[in-house]
């Protein structure tokens, strides 16, 4: 979106001086109307014709002073249009400034603690425990004591994060094998950065940094708490998940995914059947996205806050190898992988309920006033706030949040087989190899 920006005080300077040329203009209009009108004839034809280019001087500088004198006018009402505008945006500037200031004034010193505290619980404490559990360890390898102790709590989680001690929540690298093409993601909230964001978008950012900390240090919700900061840092970066956690935690996606992995191995032994001729043989396929599953919050509350529904789809190495004696049946192995993948958006017509920060010690959640930009889209329901993705998707138009993908997988697993020479189909050679089916 076009931002428009005018310094009033140029434009009245500006004005004046358009007005200024316009009289100018007008003054030698009628000097030299004046100067011509009074020559005198000579043979009948010197005064008219002076006469005649003096009403013609007339005539052009009256034109021009009529262009200067309505630019004057044009410029003048958008100047006095900005003027009203800005009377405007003040009277709101300073109703927010006061619900900002009665705000902070009751709960600033909350507020910032959180949000100080969630910007440290990026790469993972694992929640209070883990958290006091860190601090009680004293300080890490090669920091004295003495700086130590006269660090702030923050200060002591950032020196543990920096040292990679508090580093559980990073996804383990994994060696690759290729990925399906990604599904389309679909349109999400609009153009990234497409409106001018207001005070009250600001404060929204700041409440959802400190829920999140809520989410990281109260509610063991650590994915969800690391989904929505990526999200308010604004990068646009893909982030990656740790598809084996998501196995561990939501026992019925791998029910469900073990069911999509066992069709897909049976798609790999038709293909070993139609191809193999005896020789030597190797395969690399992969099986089409599965957009079917959803992340209860019943199930697990962390991932339906952090992915809510998303995609996941498998791929595979294949390696045949014709029998050493004959009459042998061949080895096949099958190196697999699963995929994830997902877009942090907000849809219209979508809503989520997300709890309130609550004051340490005495457990009372924070209220909010809820400024008019936001009135419809967010509603205090209990101790949640329970908000309309209208609300997140202002955060990502106004460029002070963006959306981006999400992706993962699993370690590569190995499955060993013979292939019946008759029937062509795989008998397991031993048992299948720790995978995605058990997670951790």
């Amino acid at each position: 979106m076009t931002r428009i920006r005018i310094d009033l005080e140029i434009g009245r300077q500006i004005v004046a001086e358009i007005q200024s040329r316009a009289e100018t203009c007008r003054q030698l209009a009628q000097a030299a109307l004046d100067a011509t009108q009074s020559a005198p004839s000579y043979d009948g034809q010197f005064g008219p014709m002076v006469g005649a280019i003096g009403a013609d001087l007339f005539a052009r500088y009256s034109r021009q002073t009529q262009a200067l004198e309505q630019d004057a006018q044009d410029l003048q009402a958008i100047v006095e249009a900005f003027e009203r505008a800005d009377q405007v945006i003040q009277v709101d500037v300073d109703r927010l400034h006061g619900m900002l200031a009665k705000f902070l004034e009751q709960h600033g010193f909350v507020l910032r603690t959180w949000a100080s505290l969630g910007m440290l619980m990026d790469r993972g404490f694992g929640g209070l425990g883990r958290w006091n559990a860190i601090l009680g360890a004293g300080p890490p390898p090669g920091i004295p004591d003495d700086v130590w102790r006269s660090h702030t709590i923050p200060e002591k989680l950032a020196l543990w994060r920096d040292a990679g001690g508090v580093d559980g929540r990073q996804p383990p690298e994994t060696a690759s094998l290729p990925s399906p093409a990604h599904p389309t993601q679909d349109s999400g909230s609009g153009p990234f950065d497409s409106m001018e964001p207001t005070l009250a978008d600001f404060a929204f950012e700041g409440a959802l940094l400190a829920g999140a900390a809520q989410w990281d240090l109260v509610q063991d919700r650590p994915d969800a708490a690391r989904h929505m900061r990526h999200y308010l840092e604004g990068s646009g970066e893909p982030l990656v998940v740790d598809v084996n956690n998501m196995l561990h935690n939501l026992p019925k996606f791998q029910q469900v995914s073990q069911a999509a992995l066992d069709g897909f191995i049976e798609d790999i032994e038709l293909e070993v059947g139609r191809q193999y001729d005896g020789n030597p043989l190797q395969l690399q396929t992969t099986s089409p996205w599965h957009g079917d599953y959803y992340a209860m919050q019943a199930d697990n509350p962390n991932w339906f806050f952090a992915m809510g529904g998303f995609s996941y789809a498998y791929s595979a190495e294949v390696n045949v190898t014709p029998p050493m004696v004959a009459g042998g049946n061949p080895t096949v192995e099958i190196s697999y992988q699963m995929h994830i993948w997902d877009y942090y958006n907000w849809d219209q017509g979508k809503a989520v309920t997300i709890p309130r920060p609550t004051i340490p010690l005495s457990g009372d959640p924070l209220s909010l006033p809820i400024p008019e930009e936001y009135q419809g889209h967010i509603e205090e329901v209990g101790n949640s706030w329970r908000v309309q993705d209208t609300a997140l998707s202002r955060l990502h138009l106004g460029g002070l949040a963006q959306e981006y993908e999400i992706t993962g997988q699993t370690e590569v697993s190995t499955r060993s087989y013979t292939l019946d020479a008759q029937s062509m189909q795989l008998e397991p050679a031993q048992p299948p190899l720790a995978g995605p089916r058990t997670g951790r």
